[in-house]
C-alpha cells in the first residue's frame, strides 16, 4: 500500500525504457495513473483490500529500479489524467508495438464490455496523425488487403524501424496433442470462446472438444478492426472449431518449442503467445493433412490504445505528450485528478 504517485514512479520505468524520450515517458505516467485511478474506483480484489496486482494482468511494477527520468516524467505531469468527454476517468490500454495499425476493443469481446468510442482502429504513422485512413483501415479487414498490408513495410509508420514491427513463426512439424490440449484449456477458461460446429444447425455452438489425430485445414475466419485476427477456424478428424478472440488465437497456434524470427533476425522462444494476432497463416499439407504452418505477422501485443514504442518514436519525431495521448485516446483530455 502505497501513495499513487510513489507507485508510479517503479511502474513508468516498469512499462517502458527510462531512456525513451522524456514525452513519451510523461504520456506513459499520464496513462499509468489514469489506468492505476480508474483501479481504485473499482477495484479487483475487494476480498484482499487490493485495487491491483503487479503483473502484466494489470501493470507491472517494481520490475525495475525507480529512475531519474522516469520520475521526473512523474513529477511534471503530477495528478494528470485522462478524462473522457463526458468527465470520467478514461479506460485506458496500453501494449509494446504495433505493425503499423492498431484495434479498438472490440479485440477482447467481453461478453461485459461496452464501446470504448476513444480506442479506435487507425493508422500508426504521419497519415494517421490526419485521420484520412478510414478506407484504408476497412481493407485490412480482408484476407488480401491484410495480405499486402502485412508483408511489406511501410516507411511512414512510426515503428517501422522496430525490432518486432514484423516477425515469422514456422511450425515445421504439427503436434495435434499440443493443439487439443491448447483448445481444452481456452475453453476451459471461457467455453463461449472455442465453438463446436453442429451440422444440424449449422452453426458454431457450445459442446465439447472431442480428441483428433488429424487437421485438415486451419484458416483465418474473420478480422476486427484494423485486421487483426478474431475468430481462427480448425478442421479436425473430430470436427471443426473455431477459437476467438486474438488472445485464444495466439495461444493456439503456439507450439510451446518453435522459435519466433523477429525483423532484426533474432529468434525468439516464447512458450505461451505469439507475439500479436495481426498475421497472415499459410498451411503446408501432405496427403490432404496439415502438417505444418508459416505465420508472417506484426507487432507485439493485443494492439488497443497506445503502442508504447509507437509513443516513443513520436517523441523523437517532436510530438508532445499532449498530442500522442490526444492520438491513441481520441477526444479525451488531461485534467487534474488533485485540487491545488
Amino acid at each position: 500500500e502505497l501513495p499513487l504517485e510513489e507507485y508510479l514512479y517503479r511502474v513508468v520505468p516498469s512499462e517502458m525504457p527510462a531512456s525513451y524520450p522524456k514525452d513519451a515517458l510523461k504520456a506513459q505516467a499520464v496513462s499509468a495513473r489514469t489506468y492505476a485511478y480508474h483501479c481504485m474506483l473499482h477495484a479487483a480484489y475487494p476480498q484482499y483490500g487490493a485495487h491491483l496486482d503487479d503483473s502484466t494482468s494489470f501493470q507491472v511494477y517494481n520490475n525495475i529500479d525507480e529512475n531519474a527520468a522516469a520520475t521526473l516524467a512523474v513529477k511534471e505531469t503530477y495528478g494528470e489524467i485522462l478524462v473522457t468527454p463526458g468527465g470520467e476517468p478514461a479506460e485506458l490500454y496500453y501494449y509494446s508495438t504495433s505493425c503499423g495499425v492498431g484495434s479498438d476493443e472490440t479485440v477482447w469481446k467481453s461478453l461485459n464490455s461496452s464501446e470504448i468510442p476513444y480506442l479506435r482502429a487507425k493508422s500508426i504513422s504521419e497519415s494517421g496523425m490526419t485521420g484520412q485512413d478510414e478506407d484504408y483501415l476497412k481493407s485490412l479487414q480482408t484476407e488480401e488487403g491484410f495480405a499486402d498490408f502485412i508483408l511489406s513495410v511501410h516507411p511512414g509508420d512510426f515503428e517501422c524501424g522496430e525490432s518486432w514491427y514484423r516477425w515469422s513463426y514456422i511450425v515445421d512439424r504439427i503436434d495435434t496433442a499440443v493443439i487439443y490440449e491448447r483448445l481444452l484449456q481456452r475453453q476451459k477458461i471461457n467455453f463461449s470462446r472455442v465453438l463446436v460446429y453442429d451440422l444440424v444447425l449449422d452453426d458454431y455452438l457450445i459442446a465439447k472438444i472431442d480428441p483428433f489425430d488429424q487437421i485438415y485445414g486451419i484458416r483465418m475466419a474473420k478480422r476486427g478492426p484494423g485486421g487483426v485476427g478474431e475468430e481462427l477456424i480448425l478442421d479436425t478428424s473430430s470436427g471443426s472449431y473455431k477459437v476467438i478472440t486474438e488472445q485464444n488465437i495466439r495461444y493456439v497456434l503456439n507450439d510451446g518449442v518453435s522459435y519466433v524470427t523477429r525483423q532484426d533476425q533474432k529468434r525468439v522462444i516464447m512458450p505461451k503467445l505469439l507475439p500479436s494476432a495481426f498475421f497472415t497463416l499459410e498451411v503446408e499439407k501432405e496427403n490432404g493433412f496439415v502438417v505444418g504452418y508459416t505465420i508472417k505477422g506484426g507487432g507485439y501485443g493485443h494492439g488497443a490504445g497506445m503502442s508504447q514504442n509507437g509513443a516513443g518514436n513520436m517523441a523523437r519525431a517532436g510530438y508532445s505528450y499532449g498530442e500522442i495521448l490526444g492520438f491513441f485516446y481520441e477526444e479525451c483530455v488531461i485534467q487534474k485528478l488533485y485540487e491545488e
